[in-house]
């Protein structure tokens, strides 16, 4: 049995969903998502349950980053998620620089009272050591120069797997933003030039409700045992078409697809949040919330970033600087040999930042996989928009999940 999914109503729902600022935690991007799954969800036949939680959110009003002298010009810049917020009027001081920002690259740098200026290494999102070295050699705040042209969505977070040292304090709180290849290389230029530079940023970092929205669609026989499909629906402030509105229209298209089927085993479609900030607080509530109920999950199917860049991986596991997960091999193969049955290309791959939501669950002993597309170039900007994605793409993720999970729900073991 297997499923066909529309691109065409994909895509409009992703068009809508896409249509703001953020969908950062408890902003009102992420209610308006809210409100619209659970309409889906409920037009589609499914049983809607919410459950409810706090998570620590993030909330950038605004970010200017001005070249006071030689000349004035204004540069782009946005916020390190976590990033303190500047006294009324910024912070202005001589722009240096120390490369990456490790301790070896102060060696010949006097910081006391500068902006450090330091370059993002490949792949890194995660600067909660940068900043505290900046911090401790006595530097008002730190400028990361990007390596492409548009805005980095980075975090102060230290980017480590376990829940207690994900967020750790800055010695002395600093502002800290990204600033584009363009502007940053022109900065970089004022280095050792008596150049003056003001940074203000207007930003909270406080406790925020958002939700988990749970669509059941009760078995007929086995209802106690279920698989999960999850995506999840935050953005880092970014209007997150493909990071995540892509997973979060694979769920709608789920929940009209698989509602007529009645499945023997119950099917559970959990849009999630707050995953991007903090380490997937969606996930770990989840968890916590319905703890006892996790030894019925047959199966978990987590979907995330499928909609832009290359062919979909289906992940063996992914690689956090304090922990490896590894994804449930059965799983995998199951999904490899239906994309390959329904014509999809899907290939295998790992994750060298570490992993999307299932990483949790796995965590709990749940079953696991995880379909990303890790190539996308406006990963965590400003550029993630709808016209950026292929809907296609959404349509064969919708098409390989949905059918592989009947073959779950509807099988003998």
């Amino acid at each position: 049995m297997s499923i066909s999914c529309s691109a065409v109503r994909a895509f409009q729902d992703l068009k809508y969903i896409s249509a703001v600022k953020s969908r950062g935690t408890g902003t009102a991007g992420d209610w308006r998502a809210m409100r619209y799954v659970s309409r889906v969800f409920r037009k589609s036949g499914l049983e809607v349950k919410f459950d409810a939680f706090e998570a620590l959110a993030f909330d950038e009003r605004s970010s200017r980053l001005t070249v006071l002298l030689p000349e004035q010009r204004e540069l782009k810049a946005r916020a390190l998620l976590y990033s303190s917020p500047t006294v009324l009027g910024g912070v202005e001081g001589e722009p240096i620089f120390a490369r990456f920002g490790g301790e070896e690259d102060y060696e010949a740098v006097d910081a006391r009272g500068k902006i450090v200026v330091i370059r993002r290494a490949p792949d890194k999102d995660s600067w909660w050591k940068e900043v505290s070295i900046a911090s401790e050699r006595g530097a008002v705040a730190l400028v990361v120069v990007d390596n492409y042209p548009y805005l980095f969505s980075g975090t102060v977070e230290t980017g480590l797997f376990a829940p207690q040292d994900r967020f750790r304090d800055v010695p002395r709180p600093i502002p800290s933003v990204v600033t584009s290849k363009e502007d940053g290389e022109y900065l970089l230029e004022l280095v050792g030039t008596s150049a003056k530079v003001r940074l203000e940023v207007d930003a909270v970092t406080e406790s925020r409700s958002t939700r988990n929205i749970r669509g059941i669609i009760r078995g007929r026989g086995k209802n106690r045992e279920k698989v999960v499909i999850t995506a999840h629906r935050d953005s880092a402030n970014t209007p997150g078409a493909n990071d995540n509105g892509s997973g979060t229209v694979v769920l709608l298209e789920l929940s009209r697809a698989l509602a007529q089927k009645k499945p023997n085993r119950t099917i559970e479609l959990v849009s999630l949040g707050a995953e991007e900030f903090f380490g997937q607080i969606g996930a770990q509530n989840y968890c916590k919330t319905h703890k006892e109920e996790l030894r019925n999950i047959k199966a978990l199917v987590n979907i995330d970033m499928v909609a832009v860049g290359s062919e979909i991986k289906i992940i063996t596991e992914g690689h956090w600087p304090d922990r490896t997960i590894k994804h449930t091999q059965w799983i995998n193969r199951l999904l490899s040999r239906t994309a390959k049955e329904l014509g999809y290309k899907a290939g295998y791959g790992t994750c060298v930042t570490g992993c999307s939501d299932e990483s949790r669950f796995i965590d709990a002993g749940v079953p696991s996989a995880w379909l990303w597309k890790p190539d996308d170039p406006c990963y965590h900007t400003s550029e993630d928009t709808v016209e950026k994605v292929n809907a296609n793409d959404i349509k064969a993720a919708a098409d390989i999940v949905g059918t592989a999970v009947l073959q779950i729900v509807n099988g003998r073991s």
